[in-house]
């Protein structure tokens, strides 16, 4: 057999291994659904009289504001739905009788009850941050307001003022160091405008 023909047989070889590979790696992007949903669309509408109704159209016509948010979007609809994920799976992985203590599936599970279990933590009451509030009430001044801010982020307590990292307004291809007071207000408008039993106890205290 002439090295032509072995040279042959050699290249169609390597294009059937090589087609092996490939071909199902197109087919399962070919099953992988894209981040542009058409169903999430308005085609019948023109780009140019109207492009958010053209782009949203169809997310618009089919969602509904659930009845305990003031206002709803794309980013709310997937941080429900990966919550709803995150919390399957955390109810699968704390039913398990097989979990090792000291891995990380054990550790998961024992926050996750701890967190779920509302009767242990109203019967707690503040008795786990009470040495937190201990240090608060020992502030004489400054000079121990000074020392209790420097570690008051590691209890997630932001003290007066907070100091974060943002792109400057300015230009956006340099950061800057921004400094805000600390929120001292209610979480939202509901608490100070709605007059029901519970908001009222709230702004009371």
């Amino acid at each position: 057999m002439s090295s032509k023909r072995w040279s042959l047989i050699a290249l169609l070889v390597a294009m059937l291994i090589v087609l092996g590979m490939v071909v199902p790696v197109l087919a399962h992007q070919g099953s992988q659904r894209s981040g542009l949903d058409p169903a999430d669309m308005d085609l019948s509408v023109d780009p140019g009289e109207d492009f958010y109704r053209f782009a949203n159209g169809g997310w618009l016509d089919r969602t509904t504001i659930p009845s305990d948010e003031g206002w709803y979007g794309v980013f709310n609809e997937l941080d429900d739905l990966t919550r709803e994920q995150l919390f399957t799976l955390l109810d699968d992985v704390s039913s398990s009788d097989e979990l090792q203590v000291g891995t990380d599936e054990w550790k998961a599970a024992e926050l996750y009850r701890q967190g779920m279990d509302i009767a242990a933590r109203n019967a707690q009451g503040v008795e786990p941050i009470q040495p937190l509030l201990a240090e608060i009430d020992a502030i004489a001044g400054l000079d121990e307001l000074h020392k209790f801010q420097q570690t008051a982020e590691l209890s997630w307590l932001t003290g007066l003022f907070w100091v974060f990292v943002f792109p400057d307004f300015a230009d956006s291809s340099v950061n800057a160091a921004y400094l805000s007071t600390s929120f001292l207000g209610l979480p939202n408008r509901d608490y100070y405008l709605e007059d029901d039993e519970g908001n009222a106890e709230v702004r009371a205290a």
